[in-house]
């Protein structure tokens, strides 16, 4: 709304300057962008600005704008405004939000960060655009935008890092419409934050660049990385499409790939117990998808024969004892099976166990699994939940026995897994050993022979995903030496736990390695940036964790290579692994040992998240992973070749077969060369709140998982620095029109066109760098040579619309002195006078 005319005649009553301020003051007019956003243009200075100018608030704005106003700390949600009511010489007394006053000191906890009220409006979508750079308005941003389901939001201007906020419900922002809206985004329109403007922009580079790309999705359980990853994979696959439908076949593998990785935890009720990467790869010339390879990484076999309370095995165990089909393997209530009824949970709200197996048979089909490849892979699945109701009992003497109740369940493990009674009973009960050339027979009491079934479990389950990933790739194999990929990764997050072992240390150190990533691609390549293009900037500090990933690989007295060590030896342990470490890394800041009072198992480590303290027990037999050896053999000898398959005659030198820490670090370097080569996309997920609710939006858990991905840093350089850049020829082409005069592009010299378009331009663009090939700005700058922009669009598109709606008045003209030409023959000679009456 434009200022009222009695305000501005009012002014000629003021005294010469006091009049002239007034009079300008009041010629603010309320304007809109094209996506609908308010600012504010005054028509006698030419000014624009995104806050509300005095003049055009009302009462009750004028008063909530006064003063001043600071963030403090809020024991519920994290930080919150509060209006500065004087400056004490301690500190400041403020008053919050409930009016009652409070005193405070500034101090590190206590920061008291400046807040300008009307900012609290501005919910940006990209963080880097707040007005203040500082953790409260930050997350007053990403709450206010997730109470509006707006759940994603941008990470800087190049719209490579996306925060994803799990919205704990279903929301209308993945259809086929949504999808084409990203495909075919408008010219003038900024791409709105969502996991298919990543898809999309990836897609697309790849194209134009002819480099594989790669996007990176991480969190903690229970953030959204499975669904965030599924919506990238089926963005894609529509996108794209083939010309042998393979990408369905590639969206088929997420039922399978759950059904078999995923499980209901207490954070989760579909997390994924694996980490995976997934090579979507294209034909370069037309972009079609041509083929698919899947990598996993470390699945938590442990789960197979324990659950915490309240938490589920993996989905494929209760999905096959519910369905119709399970009873020809034995198989019913899973409250039948010792390793599905320890937890207390059986089921999950809102879950249909039957409908998922059936859309995991369907899938099964789409990858043409062959029947008798189905059902054998299904009787090891139901071969692992009978081997856990085996109980033992003491023969009397040293060794154990099958006790009697036990023995249809051995034949049902028999039956299954195509092996004679005996041998499965001799494999439970005994062990031998090859040492030195004699082989040693070993009874095992009945604890150890439980120990031998659940590793058995362990082992054939986890063979079995192993060998499934593997099949999954040999149905949407690509045979294409010169395609492209676009690479999704979907890892677990940082895992900080009461209880921490082997698992959260390969866990953690992937992370260790993934933010190392992040770092250089997100600080190191920035400043490079700067660097090449010659201008002035500050160097932002970050935390580089090289040290910390020395401490755990490198040799050779990295934790993990000294663990190696310690699993070939013969008298090795847990507690002597432990002694090693605090003798070589006595010294080292990111290693402490076990405190007084503590047990002598601990150690802890300061990771880039934060500290993590360990329990040591059972380092040794996890890095292991080993079988026993007669176990092994008798299932490399099963009568069924694909059983053989999944069990390939192994080594005899235990000294050459890979520990698990070995593989793992393999993979991961396999991993890191790959992704090092991609230009990268990074998603980071965030979980909301520990109740899995919607519309819950707990800031401090927020602010935790924010800094463990270090986005705060991310933000802070990149405000820091000069998040938008642009070549000279595109910022001339993009910003011309905010000139006061006619320009034209010098190409021989572009950087002096663009320093001549600023001078043109009535604003202050002190600020903006010109460099050797770039122009880099900042957030203000930015925000107003957008709203000049706009300005011009707002004269140019009411003359494109009247040359449009023109040319289409002319075109209908046209058409209807053809059809008078053609109507007006028949009409003159009569010859259907009586048609064209009637």
């Amino acid at each position: 709304p434009r200022a009222t005319t009695e305000t501005v005649t009012g002014a000629g009553r003021l005294g010469g300057a006091a009049a002239r301020r007034n009079s300008i003051n009041q010629h603010w007019v309320e304007k809109r962008t094209a996506d609908g956003m308010p600012f504010y243009y005054n028509v006698s200075t030419e000014a624009v600005s995104w806050d509300k100018p005095e003049a055009l608030m009302t009462h009750t704005e004028k008063q909530e704008d006064l003063g001043e106003w600071v963030w403090v700390s809020d024991p519920k949600v994290a930080w919150a405004p509060a209006k500065v009511v004087r400056k004490t010489s301690s500190g400041v007394e403020v008053q919050l939000g409930n009016g009652r006053p409070k005193v405070l000191t500034k101090s590190k906890a206590e920061p008291l960060w400046p807040l300008k009220k009307s900012s609290l409006n501005h919910l940006e979508e990209d963080l880097v655009m707040v007005d203040d750079l500082n953790q409260g308005l930050m997350m007053h941003c990403l709450r206010e935008r997730y109470a509006r389901d707006k759940i994603y939001t941008w990470v800087g201007a190049n719209h490579t890092v996306l925060i994803s906020v799990n919205p704990f419900k279903q929301l209308p922002i993945y259809s086929i419409e949504t999808m084409s809206e990203f495909a075919k985004p408008g010219a003038n329109r900024v791409q709105k934050p969502h996991v298919f403007a990543i898809a999309q922009d990836s897609f697309t580079h790849m194209k134009i660049q002819a480099r594989n790309q790669a996007i990176l999705i991480s969190g903690e359980s229970g953030a959204g990385k499975t669904e965030a990853t599924k919506q990238c994979l089926a963005y894609l696959a529509e996108m794209a499409g083939s010309d042998n439908n393979v990408e369905q076949k590639i969206l088929s593998a997420n039922p399978v790939l759950e059904a078999f990785g995923n499980a209901k935890t207490l954070r989760n009720n579909n997390s994924s117990r694996f980490g995976r990467w997934m090579e979507v790869h294209f034909e370069p010339t037309r972009g079609y998808i041509c083929g698919c390879k899947i990598e996993n990484y470390l699945l938590e076999k442990c789960r197979v024969t324990f659950q915490q309370a309240g938490e589920r095995n993996f989905h494929i165990f209760y999905q096959l004892c519910k369905a119709r089909q399970g009873e020809q393997y034995g198989l019913g209530d899973p409250t039948w099976f010792r390793y599905l009824n320890q937890s207390g949970c059986t089921t999950v709200r809102n879950v249909d166990d039957v409908d998922d197996f059936s859309k995991v048979l369907t899938s099964f089909r789409n990858l043409s699994f062959e029947q008798d490849t189905v059902e054998w892979l299904l009787s090891l699945v139901a071969a692992v939940l009978h081997i856990g109701n085996v109980e033992f009992e003491s023969d009397g003497d040293q060794g154990s026995r099958v006790k009697r109740a036990s023995k249809e369940t051995v034949e049902n493990v028999s039956r299954l897994l195509g092996l004679s009674y005996e041998t499965i009973d001799g494999a439970f009960t005994s062990r031998t050993i090859h040492v030195r050339g004699t082989d040693t027979h070993i009874l095992h009491k009945p604890a150890d022979a439980v120990e031998a079934a659940d590793a058995l479990a362990k082992a054939i389950f986890g063979k079995l995903f192993d060998w499934l990933v593997l099949r999954i790739n040999d149905a949407v194999q690509f045979q294409m030496d010169n395609s492209l990929f676009i690479g999704v990764l979907d890892i677990f997050g940082f895992e900080i736990f009461e209880q921490n072992s082997f698992e959260q240390l390969c866990i953690n150190f992937t992370n260790e390695k993934l933010q190392q990533h992040f770092n250089r691609s997100t600080f190191k390549e920035e400043e490079s940036v700067y660097q090449s293009e010659g201008i002035r900037f500050a160097k932002v500090p970050f935390i580089d964790n090289q040290p910390i990933l020395d401490l755990i690989e490198k040799k050779p007295f990295g934790l993990m290579v000294l663990l190696d060590e310690e699993v070939r030896l013969p008298q090795g342990s847990d507690s002597r692994w432990i002694q090693k470490c605090t003798t070589k890394h006595a010294s080292n800041p990111n290693w402490q040992e076990a405190r007084r009072g503590q047990s002598a198992d601990v150690f802890a480590i300061q990771h880039y998240a934060g500290n993590v303290q360990y329990s040591s027990l059972g380092f040794m037999e996890k890095n292991k992973d080993s079988l026993y050896r007669n176990m092994y053999d008798m299932m490399s000898a099963a009568p069924h070749p694909l059983t053989r398959e999944v069990f390939p005659p192994k080594d005899a030198n235990p000294r050459r077969v890979q520990t698990l820490g070995e593989k793992f670090r393999s993979q991961l370097r396999n991993l890191m060369t790959v992704v090092d080569r991609c230009e990268p996309y990074y998603i980071r997920c965030i979980k909301p709140n520990h109740e899995k609710k919607a519309n819950m939006f707990e800031i401090a858990m927020s602010i935790e998982q924010l800094t463990y991905a270090g986005v705060f840093e991310a933000v802070q350089i990149r405000k820091a620095g000069f998040p938008f850049r642009l070549p000279h020829g595109h910022f001339f082409a993009r910003y011309n029109c905010a000139a006061k005069e006619k320009l034209y592009l010098n190409r021989s010299n572009p950087a002096e066109s663009c320093r001549r378009l600023l001078a043109a331009v009535p604003q202050d663009f002190s600020e903006v760098q010109i460099g050797n090939t770039l122009v880099l700005y900042r957030a203000n700058e930015h925000r107003v040579l957008e709203l000049l922009r706009n300005l011009k669009l707002e004269l140019i598109l009411p003359m494109l619309q009247r040359q449009i709606r023109r040319a289409i008045g002319w075109r209908y003209l046209r058409k209807v002195r053809e059809v008078f030409r053609i109507c007006k023959g028949p009409c003159e000679v009569a010859n259907d006078y009586h048609a064209l009456t009637y």
